[in-house]
């Protein structure tokens, strides 16, 4: 007999279990992948924004108006982030419907394809929305936000017509 086929008895014997009559599997591990060449440029960092920190109240919630209410509204970038404390598997979703006279029309509401899991109360998914290009202020502008129908807080705006990155407005104060 020669030594390659004593070889490949021998490994088709350990390559085997005989208590159940299956094969083993062997793993083999991957060589490390090669490091890019030199003059590749590094993926681009998503920016980094201002912390949160509160700045004012949301008015609380209409118990006539339909639809979820947030508990905290944050300035993130150029979107406002919508969050709510209260909800189980529940997404909120947003539309910014239109911008008109210093008003954010907002409307809010849950994602309908997520199937409700509970009744206890844990935070929602947030729900993000782009504000639109806002007209230079006049000094001291601000921005009123609606959402649903009613009225939840004033945004200030800096001189060069932008809220402040990181500013928060809550139901909890």
């Amino acid at each position: 007999m020669r030594l390659p086929a004593l070889f490949a008895i021998a490994l088709g014997l350990a390559c085997h279990n005989q208590a159940t009559d299956e094969p083993r599997r062997v793993v083999v591990p991957r060589p490390p992948a090669s490091p890019p060449p030199g003059n590749v440029e590094p993926p681009p960092v998503a920016p980094a924004h201002a912390p949160r920190h509160e700045v004012g109240t949301l008015s609380p919630p209409s118990r006539t108006q339909p639809g979820p209410y947030p508990s905290r509204v944050c300035v993130e970038g150029a979107d406002l982030v919508f969050e709510n404390d209260c909800g189980c598997n529940d997404s909120l979703v947003c539309h910014l419907d239109r911008a008109e006279n210093g008003t954010l029309h907002v409307t809010l509401s849950l994602d309908s394809t997520r199937p409700k899991m509970c009744d206890d109360c844990f935070p929602m998914i947030p729900a993000r929305c782009a504000m639109p290009p806002m007209p230079a202020p006049q000094p001291g502008a601000a921005w009123t936000i609606e959402i649903n129908n009613q009225t939840a807080f004033v945004m200030p705006l800096d001189a060069q017509g932008l809220p402040s990155d990181g500013s928060c407005w809550s139901t909890k104060r």
